[in-house]
């Protein structure tokens, strides 16, 4: 299995802004490759990613969401081992359709997936706080491969408070560029989409 970050930037490094759940974009290509993408894998995300959805899982993906409250968490645990760490046979057909599953730990949420060597890939999709803690994971469970959609655009100066992600050059190296494309009706910006590997042994992404 491989631990994989998923993010959209901006040229001046925006995903979104402070307090606010709105996209800043519409990048119906882009929708489309993270559907593709994460379909039959399993999804991370913390709970106001979640919540910017509706509070409702994504179709066929394990969805676990990082709260901090620690009771709720507490109660999915039981099922989050049996169904989706160490799931029986027959477990896709029954439990995988819209899947949900608490945690507080992203570190240890990783490690039960690895110490079992589960077959589906997993994906973290946001938003913030989350690729921070993404930064400081231990090097057993540190992510292996960013996917990166970048748009050709800068919108520092018409955002009273953004939301940054940066990655470390020096750590990673561009393994191939999925796809672009130029602006439309369905896109708000041009846009081009790579995925680059971990080629060093540290942690800040």
């Amino acid at each position: 299995m491989k631990i994989c970050l998923v993010v959209a930037v901006t040229n001046d490094n925006i995903i979104g802004q402070k307090g606010s759940s709105k996209l800043l974009w519409k990048q119906k290509n882009d929708m489309s490759f993270f559907k593709e993408l994460t379909t039959d894998n399993i999804v991370i995300m913390g709970n106001d990613t979640f919540k910017s959805m509706g509070s409702k899982p994504l179709k066929n993906r394990f969805n676990v969401v990082l709260t901090r409250d620690k009771d709720l968490a507490k109660q999915c645990r039981t099922d989050y081992i049996r169904y989706a760490v160490k799931p029986y046979e027959g477990f896709e057909e029954k439990y995988f359709d819209q899947s949900l599953f608490y945690v507080n730990d992203l570190q240890q949420t990783l490690k039960d997936f690895k110490t079992v060597n589960h077959p589906k890939d997993i994906f973290i999709i946001g938003g913030e706080s989350i690729y921070n803690l993404a930064r400081d994971l231990s090097s057993d469970v540190a992510v292996d491969e960013l996917y990166i959609t970048t748009l050709d655009v800068s919108l520092g100066e018409s955002i009273n408070t953004p939301v940054h992600f940066k990655h470390t050059s020096d750590v990673w190296e561009h393994v191939e560029t999925l796809g672009n494309g130029t602006k439309d009706e369905n896109n708000t910006y041009d846009w081009k989409i790579d995925r680059l590997s971990r080629v060093l042994n540290v942690i800040e992404i």
